[in-house]
């Protein structure tokens, strides 16, 4: 009896046993899900803060572990179904922060990780004014700011556009287009910028200045002919202007009005010339200061004009600064004074002068119908052909240190002197060449005493092209008596009849 007892009893506590261990395995394994405001273990927090609900369900109590100075909890333990609320203080950083807690059941646990966006702003580190001119520009604005992406209110001008946004060593710089300015009053626009994802706003006043001019109102071109003209024009400006006329031009100011709403003001002007032989020309030109703002042309035109075509751009320069010519590219219309110009001085005559003019070709002077008497002084020209000059009886050259040929043609030319200046500039070893059927006398000689022909490299003068040579005169020496002219081509006939000057060093070669 006592041994059937017992084996009950036995299986009793085996079968209690099982059961225990079977609890206790349930709790051990425990679970814990989470919801409401947290989604894929996150809470995502405003800037501003805020409380955030949590709703836990369990197999059995829980709890919570974590720590952070800006998020307090409304429970830290509870039963299946109950809540605990996050409450998020506000972020006052540029930069957003994270704090992970862990809720707890049995030997379940389940992250809730609260990220809190930081605060989005925007801190102008540039002028907050920018003033531009009548000229196209671009407007760079500085600033410390970690929004996503920015907004632009221009204030409805259309002449000002966002470019572009660069990174610069941490900081955002916004680039902005500013277009040229067509208008002739000053003009302003308010940029605001703000963020996408921030309610700071920047404002920068920007202004651009008025277009500078001054216009005549129906035109900038008169073209007349050479009868006498009256031009009765209106000068349209914004500015105070000055401006001077020829001697040709007669100039009477009339009635003057005051500015517009487009800013303009308006002076009727009269200009008038008598009657011409030859083209002329002028271009007025409407100054602000030194500063030209606009400009009329105006012109009495020959129907028959007479072109030359002059290749030196320095050349053409100063026959049209001197009235000569209009200069129109290397084409030039010869104007009256050009068309009944005698003579002609190009260049300086001091013999003395120290740096040469750098008109370096004469060519197309030959296109002045009434050109006599040519005197050429202290230029770079290296050849000098005037024999398809129609009139042209004289030939002046003087201190022309860069010459390697002259030819006179048949041109009644007679005579040369102080060709070849001080010294012959060109370094290398020179040979140079005269010609002209006309040509009696030519002194090519430097004056004694005179130091700078120490550094010419002139080897070799050939005068063979001179049939009526009498007198030559090539005597080229330095105060030690020395020269660099070695050779002195000439004609048989020409070495038993010319009367020559030299240097024993210089050799007479007959060709």
């Amino acid at each position: 009896m006592k041994k059937i007892i017992s084996i009950m009893t036995m299986a009793a506590v085996m079968l209690w046993s099982c059961q225990e261990k079977e609890q206790v395995g349930n709790v051990a394994a425990g679970s814990v899900e989470v919801a409401g405001d947290v989604v894929d273990g996150q809470i995502l927090a405003a800037a501003e803060g805020g409380a955030y609900q949590v709703n836990v369900k369990s197999s059995g109590e829980w709890r919570v572990s974590g720590l952070a100075e800006w998020v307090t909890l409304s429970a830290e333990k509870g039963k299946d179904g109950q809540s605990v609320v996050f409450n998020v203080s506000p972020n006052d950083k540029a930069t957003a922060r994270t704090a992970t807690f862990k809720i707890f059941s049995a030997s379940a646990v389940q992250a809730v990780t609260i990220v809190q966006a930081p605060v989005y702003a925007i801190t102008l580190l540039s002028d907050a004014t920018a003033d531009f001119t009548a000229d196209a520009s671009k407007l760079y604005v500085k600033l410390e700011s970690n929004v996503e992406e920015f907004t632009y209110d221009f204030g409805g001008a259309d002449w000002i556009s966002f470019d572009k946004v660069d990174d610069v060593f941490g900081k955002k710089v916004v680039s902005f287009d500013i277009k040229r300015s067509q208008d002739f009053n000053s003009r302003a626009t308010v940029l605001t910028l703000g963020g996408t994802n921030s309610d700071d706003q920047i404002v920068i006043n920007v202004n651009q200045a008025q277009r500078d001019t001054a216009f005549v109102e129906s035109g900038n071109r008169f073209v007349e002919g050479l009868e006498a003209i009256s031009l009765n024009l209106v000068i349209k400006s914004n500015v105070e202007i000055s401006y001077s006329v020829p001697s040709w031009l007669i100039e009477t100011v009339g009635q003057e009005v005051e500015s517009d709403e487009n800013g303009l003001r308006s002076k009727s002007v009269n200009f008038s010339a008598e009657a011409s032989a030859g083209s002329r020309s002028t271009t007025i030109s409407f100054k602000k200061g030194s500063t030209v703002v606009g400009s009329v042309f105006i012109k009495q035109q020959n129907p028959n004009p007479v072109f030359v075509n002059i290749a030196d751009a320095n050349l053409r320069y100063l026959l049209e600064s001197q009235g000569m010519l209009i200069d129109e590219g290397g084409q030039c219309e010869l104007l009256g004074p050009g068309m009944e110009a005698t003579s002609l001085t190009i260049g300086e005559t001091n013999a003395n002068m120290y740096s040469a003019d750098p008109i370096a070709s004469v060519e197309g002077l030959e296109g002045f119908p009434k050109l006599e008497s040519l005197t050429l002084g202290n230029i770079k020209v290296s050849k000098i052909d005037v024999s398809n000059y129609p009139k042209l009886n004289e030939l002046n050259l003087i201190n022309l240190n860069w010459i390697t040929e002259i030819n006179t043609g048949n041109r009644p030319i007679t005579n040369l002197t102080n060709v070849g200046g001080y010294y012959t500039y060109i370094e290398q070893p020179l040979n140079i060449v005269i010609k002209g059927v006309n040509l009696i006398d030519i002194d090519y000689s430097v004056p004694y005493d005179n130091w700078y022909v120490d550094w010419e490299q002139l080897e070799s003068i050939d005068v063979t092209g001179c049939p009526k040579l009498e007198t030559l005169n090539v005597k080229r020496e330095n105060s030690y008596g020395q020269s660099a002219l070695h050779t002195l081509y000439m004609t048989a006939a020409q070495a038993e009849s010319v009367s020559v000057t030299k240097l024993d060093k210089t050799q007479i070669v007959v060709r």
